[in-house]
């Protein structure tokens, strides 16, 4: 690895890194690939990039504030639904990038999750409600 870097965005917005002058960045790179997980457990995901010719890089999401959120492990195939929110089980997300399992959902300030509901691979389906918060959900298969 590279480097650990630490985000922080104030406001809850990404900015670019012209904007983020204060931020910890060395100048860009031509970044090929992504990974987005909860890596220190946390409940903020946080960034492993790579770029063209050089050491994979952990980004470290510092973000504060008191937001809740909630996560599912379930196996590639499953879809998840809390709330309005939906997110499908895999192992890729787009070109040279992958996403880490469990499906993490962010809550806002709710003290409750939303209504869940579980689409597994074989299309049989799991209902939950009144699952507390910042939490992983390893729920059963039917």
């Amino acid at each position: 690895m590279k480097s650990v870097k630490s985000i922080g965005v104030r406001t809850g917005n990404w900015l670019s890194l012209r904007q983020a002058q204060a931020l910890p960045f060395g100048s860009p790179d031509a970044h090929r690939g992504l990974i987005a997980a909860d890596l220190d457990s946390d409940g903020r995901l946080d960034l492993v990039v790579t770029a063209l010719g050089s050491k994979a890089e952990i980004w470290k999401n510092r973000a504060g504030g008191e937001h809740h959120w909630i996560a599912f492990d379930v196996p590639p195939g499953a879809e998840v639904r809390v709330g309005a929110q939906v997110a499908w089980a895999s192992s890729t997300a787009g070109y040279a990038s992958s996403v880490l399992a469990p499906l993490h959902f962010g809550l806002g300030n709710a003290q409750i999750a939303p209504p869940v509901e579980i689409t597994w691979p074989d299309r049989r389906k799991t209902h939950m409600t009144g699952l507390s918060v910042d939490q992983v959900v390893h729920p059963l298969r039917p």
